[in-house]
Parts: structure tokens; sequence; C-alpha cells
């Protein structure tokens, strides 16, 4: 496979079909838990990892990323806001930043937070996707997802709800177009020009 069918397959296999589970869980469950602005779980679940187009090329290779490369790709919320900030509201900023700041004290960036059920929305259905979905650098990791999400989102009721949803995610209620996933594959690219 060449470097450009690879970037097309992680943009189109791993990329836009894990921001659609995200997408399609993030949105259930803040039906069920009564979310007063969706809006902003809604944007940051679309964008809180587009900015790891920035780094396609760590995440097209196969096999586990290198100590490098995880540093780098601990900055793609960054990168998701940076390319982001100007067309969503400053809520979803904050969920796209703090997506991986877990409850626990793990993940990144490295802050104290409060508990935030937009926020552990957000974090439990990126986790659940994640844990449950295969990606080029590793298989899937379901035996202890509920523990793992339990831990790092420190919320039973967001997991005694996903106990409900299958375990192996392939919603279909929502879609990224075809148009937005050219325009990212168009990006990526134009980058590498």
């Amino acid at each position: 496979m060449s470097i450009k069918e690879e970037v097309i397959s992680f943009i189109e296999n791993d990329l836009i079909k894990h921001t659609e589970n995200v997408v399609n869980v993030s949105m259930d469950l803040a039906d069920i838990f009564h979310i007063q602005n969706k809006k902003a779980l809604m944007e940051a679940a679309v964008f809180h990892d587009f900015g790891k187009i920035i780094m396609i090329d760590r995440f097209a290779k196969r096999g586990p990323l290198s100590k490098a490369d995880r540093k780098v790709t601990n900055l793609h919320p960054n990168f998701s806001i940076s390319m982001t900030s100007d067309y969503i509201s400053s809520d979803a900023v904050i969920l796209i930043l703090l997506h991986h700041a877990y409850i626990d004290g793990t993940g990144y960036p490295k802050v104290t937070r409060g508990k935030d059920l937009s926020l552990q929305i957000l974090q439990a259905s990126d986790l659940y996707d994640a844990l449950n979905s295969p990606r080029v650098y590793r298989k899937r990791c379901v035996d202890h997802w509920q523990e793992i999400i339990l831990k790092k989102v420190g919320s039973k009721e967001i997991v005694d709800k996903l106990k409900a949803f299958t375990v192996s995610p392939s919603y279909s209620s929502y879609h990224m177009p075809a148009l937005i996933v050219r325009k990212i594959e168009n990006f990526v690219f134009a980058q590498a020009k």
C-alpha cells in the first residue's frame, strides 16, 4: 500500500469512523442525561481529533506508536483547537482541549478539574469507541473497557448506559458527509506538498 493509500485509509477507516461513533454515542448520552448545551458537545465530538490530520503520517503507519510519536500525538487537542476555534463555540474549545484530561489525573494536558457532565460524556464516548475499535497501531481492547472508563471518567451512570450499547460500535444515525471527507483529504495532501 502506498503512503497516499495508507493516509486515505486512515482518514476514512479510522478518523472518520471514530468521529461518527463518538458523535453518535455522545448525542445518545446527551439525550439520556438531558444535556442543555448539545451544540457545544456536538461540535467537540465532531472536531475533537481533527488535529490528528496534521500528524497523519504517525497514525497511518502500522504497529505501536513510538515515544516520540506519542508525545506529538498528545498535542492533537491543541492542533484541533487551532484549526477550528474560529468556527466553534468557546464551550466546545474547552471540551476539545480537555477530552484526554481524565478525572483520575491521567491523560493530557495535566490539569486539575471538577466533574463536568458534557466533558465526561465526550471522554466516555471517545474511550468507548477507541477501546472497542481496532487501530492500525493496536488491536481492540474490549476486555476491561467498563473499568477503564469508570476510572478515567468517574461516572458509573455513564458506564451503565454504555453497557446498553453494543460492544462493537456501528452507529449509523450520523455520517460525515463525503464532501467533508474529501476536504479533509485535500487538506492533508496540500500540507504534504
